[in-house]
């Protein structure tokens, strides 16, 4: 059993850890953006993301003796990190944002919603979910129904989160083209061609 324990102790952590970083990478992500609607949703969804690391927290309270660091964490955690980092610097030295740039941020954060999506639906196929609940069943949180609500609510969020995204691009995109000056350019060849005789 104590092995199995691990095994979802390292899951959650996994999930914990990386809740923290996209957290954080929406906070950058809503001081770069220079389109307040789009702010305003990548701000409400860090705050999400806090409130998933504070439930996820409260899930791993009864195994914090077991010590567990990113190193010990799976590689499919260790790739998560990576591309949240890499994205995380590329913001903070991106400069002034174009459209194209929003575009591709925007697309990149539904990626990692996705991302967060699949963790949480393994995790709740995790057959060891029932042994982990069933081991911890002194905590009221952690009764196996409970803990199963909690990771459907999770997952849900992130389809939440993914779906605001893409609207949020969409009205943007759309506003975008309705603000953009579409007088047509006219360059004279021949100004002679205006000099009446």
């Amino acid at each position: 059993m104590g092995e199995k324990i691990n095994e979802v102790t390292e899951y959650l952590y996994g999930c914990f850890t990386i809740e923290k970083e996209i957290s954080d990478l929406y906070l950058a992500a809503t001081k770069k953006l220079p389109c307040q609607q789009l702010s305003l949703i990548t701000l409400s969804i860090a705050y999400d993301n806090q409130k998933h690391v504070a439930v996820l927290n409260e899930i791993l309270k009864p195994l914090l003796p077991i010590s567990i660091s990113k190193n010990l964490l799976s590689e499919e955690f260790k790739a998560g990190f990576c591309e949240v980092s890499k994205l995380h610097n590329a913001l903070i030295i991106k400069g002034d944002m174009d459209s194209e740039d929003i575009d591709c941020l925007l697309k990149n954060l539904t990626d990692i919603e996705d991302y967060l999506y699949d963790l949480y639906v393994n995790l709740i196929d995790f057959k060891l979910m029932q042994d982990y609940s069933t081991s911890f069943s002194d905590y009221s949180i952690l009764n196996s129904e409970n803990l199963f609500y909690i990771l459907k609510t999770l997952k849900q969020d992130n389809l939440k989160h993914r779906r605001m995204l893409i609207d949020g691009l969409y009205f943007y995109n759309r506003n975008f083209i309705e603000n953009k000056d579409v007088t047509p350019i006219v360059r004279y060849q021949n100004p002679e061609a205006w000099v009446h005789h």
